[in-house]
């Protein structure tokens, strides 16, 4: 991608990756925060590798981030691969990479429209392990949420 084209999208998308990142981590994230976006390429085409690495995927209701249990299987995840985590949205790849201590960082209680993709992708800092959160609206206008857990560590681990 031309650096200019690169420039333009970044301007363009900067403040709603902010605002989406910010309602992740419970306070306000700057650009200054950022990576660089050449790390967020990198970082995405590392993560494409997973295939063959083990895997677990579970179907509930979004409503689902906000339980106990949720908050259990993310402590699992945490113990099992403490590594700091970054957050990978859509915006990533035009903004930049951000990167948090670890998944207990999240603030789980986001809204169901965080951004208009409905993905979000949280990479260990090692990219040993990944957690995707695919949320959609069902036939039955509910809103549901996809989890897939993939890697050595997070992949074993069932919601």
């Amino acid at each position: 991608m031309s650096d200019r084209r690169s420039l333009i999208r970044n301007k363009i998308n900067l403040k709603d990756y902010l605002k989406e990142l910010s309602a992740l981590v419970g306070y306000p994230v700057s650009g200054t925060e950022l990576g660089d976006i050449e790390s967020g390429i990198d970082i995405r085409s590392r993560y494409r590798k997973y295939t063959g690495k083990p895997k677990r995927v579970s179907d509930t209701l979004f409503l689902a981030l906000k339980t106990p249990r949720f908050a259990a299987f993310v402590d699992d995840l945490r113990q099992a691969n403490p590594s700091p985590v970054y957050i990978v949205t859509a915006g990533t790849m035009d903004c930049g990479t951000f990167l948090v201590p670890s998944l207990g960082a999240i603030k789980w209680d986001f809204d169901f429209w965080i951004n208009s993709a409905g993905i979000l992708v949280f990479l260990s800092s090692d990219l040993e392990d990944s957690l995707l959160l695919d949320f959609s609206i069902s036939d039955a206008s509910e809103h549901i949420l996809k989890i897939e857990t993939q890697g050595d560590h997070w992949g074993r681990i069932a919601y």
